[in-house]
C-alpha cells in the first residue's frame, strides 16, 4: 500500500520512502514560508486546548518557531499539555515527525556499516537509563550507533544528563566475572573494573566468598583500579580480596543488615587499614 501525506501546495520535493508499520509512505516535503506570529501561536493553542485538530501547516510553523526560539518555556508545556489532553491523531503525529525531521541538523559520520539508533521509551519509569547503556555496549563491541535522545522531563534522568555527565569527568564501573572479560575491560580503556564475587547466572545471593577476586585480581587491566564487590561478610574475607590485589571493596549486605552499622563500618575500616 502506497499513499502520499497532505500538502497545501504543489511544490513538493519527494524524498525517499519510508517503511512504517508494514506500509510504504511516501513523504513530501512542502515549500513555504513557515514563519509564524505570536497570534499565530495562541490561535494554535486554543485549537489544541478545545481537542480540534491541527493542520500540517499549523505545526510546521509552531515547530520552526520552537526551533528559532520564538514560542516560551510556558508555550511549549501547555502545547505538549493539550496535545496530551485530547489525543494527537495519526495525521498529526506524522505532521509533527514530518516538521521535526525538517528543523533536525542532519549528522553525516564517517562510518561505512549502517548506524544502529538506540531509542528508550521516553521516560516514565523510575530506571536506569537503559537505551544509553545499550548504546554504549554495543558501541564498544564495535557497532556503529547513532543514539539520540534528552533531558529528563518525566524520569529521574534522561539520555542527555547521563552524556553530560560522563564527560564532566563521572567514570564508569566496568564489571567483570571472567578472565576474558578483564582483557575486554582493558581493550576499552576502563579505569574502573570490578570483579564481582557472586555467580550471577545462578542468581548467587551476597553471602558466597572472594574466590573470584582471588582467582581474578592478578589479570586486572594495567593501569586500573581493582574492585572487590559483592559477598565481603567480615573484615577478614575483606583482607583476603586486599591481598589477592583488589584496590577497593565495595561491601553492601553485610553493613546494611548489621544491627549497629557504625560498629560494623569502624570494624571494617580497621581490619582492612592493617592490610593495604
Amino acid at each position: 500500500m502506497e499513499a502520499s501525506l497532505l500538502s497545501w501546495n504543489r511544490q513538493t520535493t519527494v524524498v525517499p520512502r519510508h517503511r512504517l508499520g508494514g506500509y510504504l509512505i511516501e513523504i513530501t516535503r512542502d515549500r513555504y514560508d513557515d514563519r509564524i506570529g505570536a497570534d499565530d501561536v495562541k490561535n494554535i493553542l486554543k485549537k489544541a486546548t478545545t481537542h480540534q485538530e491541527l493542520s500540517e501547516k499549523e505545526i510546521f510553523g509552531l515547530i520552526s518557531a520552537i526551533n528559532r526560539d520564538e514560542v516560551s518555556e510556558v508555550q511549549i508545556a501547555g502545547f505538549q499539555v493539550a496535545l496530551l489532553m485530547k489525543g494527537s491523531s495519526l495525521k498529526e503525529i506524522t505532521h509533527l515527525a514530518k516538521a521535526m525531521r525538517e528543523n533536525c541538523i542532519p549528522l553525516r559520520p564517517h562510518v561505512q556499516e549502517e548506524l544502529m539508533d538506540t531509542c528508550g521509551t521516553g521516560g516514565g519509569l523510575s530506571t536506569f537509563n537503559i537505551s544509553t547503556a545499550t548504546a554504549v555496549v554495543a558501541a564498544a563491541a564495535g557497532i556503529p550507533i547513532a543514539k539520540h535522545g534528552s533531558r529528563s522531563i518525566s524520569s529521574l534522568s534522561g539520555s542527555a544528563d547521563v552524556l553530560e555527565a560522563l564527560a564532566i569527568g563521572l567514570e564508569p564501573l566496568v564489571e567483570a566475572h571472567t578472565r576474558e572479560e578483564l582483557g575486554w575491560a582493558g581493550g576499552i580503556g576502563a579505569r574502573l573494573v570490578g570483579i564481582n564475587n557472586r555467580n550471577i547466572l545462578e542468581l548467587e545471593k551476597d553471602d558466597g566468598t572472594v574466590s573470584a577476586t582471588q582467582l581474578l585480581a592478578e589479570y586486572k587491566p594495567e593501569n586500573a583500579l581493582l574492585i572487590s564487590e559483592s559477598s565481603i561478610q567480615t573484615p577478614l574475607e575483606g583482607q583476603a580480596a586486599i591481598r589477592a590485589g583488589a584496590d577497593v571493596l565495595l561491601i553492601g549486605t553485610a553493613l546494611w543488615q548489621a544491627e549497629d552499622m557504625a560498629a560494623s563500618y569502624q570494624a571494617f575500616s580497621r581490619g582492612i587499614g592493617n592490610h593495604r
